[in-house]
């Protein structure tokens, strides 16, 4: 066959073909990204909704969590004042030994103590104390001694035991401080 189409001809008809090649390719390009675009735009916009919801439940919890330290925070400060409370009313109430204690050591001569109650259960408790004493003075004299000590704030002796002047059964209540 007889090529008749000159050498420079063919030369320019190669790189047209070349060109037009390389714009098929370039548009099939163009077109296969924008059809990438458009088919993963839906996956995108349910990826940042996905995103947008799970950011808003992060910020849930977290307040969530923070709300559940508030409340173990006042149930531990709550056990703690409770603790507190019980060490300080036992540490303001005091003990038996003490009470007995003051009481014998202001017993006077004549004063014969034959029994001591203690009852805890009123607001600062109430000893009771059951006895004879030799004569009125000396009931009287016991009883302002018991004022005077630190312990009690209320020292009561009805009328009804200073009846007698001598040997006379007496029944002291004194209110604690």
């Amino acid at each position: 066959m007889i090529n008749l189409i000159p050498k420079e001809e063919k030369t320019h008809i190669i790189e047209e073909y070349r060109r037009r090649l390389l714009v098929i390719f370039l548009l099939l390009l163009l077109f296969t990204a924008t059809a990438m675009l458009f088919l993963s735009l839906p996956t995108y916009v349910l990826f940042s909704a996905k995103h947008k919801t799970v950011l808003d439940s992060l910020e849930i919890a977290k307040h969530l969590s923070s709300e559940r330290r508030d409340v173990e925070t006042e149930t531990a400060v709550r056990d703690l004042n409770d603790r507190v409370s019980v060490v300080i009313s036992s540490v303001q109430k005091r003990s038996v030994v003490d009470i007995v204690s003051t009481i014998v050591s202001k017993k006077i001569d004549g004063i014969h103590i034959q029994r001591i109650s203690y009852d805890e259960r009123q607001s600062s408790g109430v000893v009771s104390i059951s006895g004879v004493a030799s004569s009125r003075e000396r009931a009287l004299s016991f009883v302002k001694a018991l004022e005077d000590s630190q312990i009690f704030s209320n020292v009561n002796l009805p009328v009804g035991s200073l009846v007698k002047e001598k040997d006379l059964s007496f029944s002291i209540s004194a209110t604690l401080k």
